[in-house]
């Protein structure tokens, strides 16, 4: 969770809480490659997930404050994996904890700081069923959070973001790439 401000010459970026063990993406890899997707497994998993009853397996949710922890989700979900749970019902499950574990932390990150315009980006975020339950949640419980979220297409990968970032610094200093 970062909390971002624009200067007048590149950005304050300042950390307020984030991920105690594995990220969410490696969350979506282990357990997809687990269950026998290829990796990156995200978008295997989203397939096998829509396909799946809509009944869950429960996946803890962990957080505390701005920070939080997906090992304990990862240990659960490889337990029903082990004992033979749906393969699809387990990805619902992979992409529940996430989007409750976002909504939690950025409805903290809005109570400490009064902010109220939050960006999500990454790989993660292309799952159409995180964007959905996420955006549901936030209206339901924080209806003053205005949730954006990166189109599909731009949020393959973190590193085009830092990319980006990069490049409006140096073309900032008067410098041409």
């Amino acid at each position: 969770v970062l909390q971002v401000r624009q200067k007048e010459a590149g950005y304050d970026i300042s950390l307020l809480g984030g991920t105690k063990d594995i990220s969410a993406g490696q969350l979506v890899d282990r357990i997809g490659v687990l269950i026998g997707c290829r990796f990156p497994a995200g978008g295997e998993m989203e397939a096998l997930a829509q396909r799946a009853d809509a009944a869950s397996i429960p996946a803890p949710v962990s957080v505390d404050g701005m920070d939080c922890s997906f090992s304990g989700a990862e240990n659960s979900l490889k337990i029903s994996a082990g004992e033979g749970a749906d393969a699809g019902a387990i990805c619902r499950a992979v992409f529940g904890c996430i989007s409750g574990t976002l909504s939690k932390m950025i409805r903290a990150a809005s109570k400490k700081t009064g902010l109220k315009d939050v960006l999500l980006v990454g790989g993660v975020i292309q799952n159409q069923m995180i964007r959905d339950a996420l955006a549901e949640d936030i209206q339901r419980k924080a209806p003053n959070i205005r949730l954006r979220l990166c189109p599909k297409e731009l949020s393959g990968d973190n590193a085009a973001g830092v990319a980006a970032l990069c490049r409006k610094m140096y073309e900032s200093r008067g410098a041409n790439p």
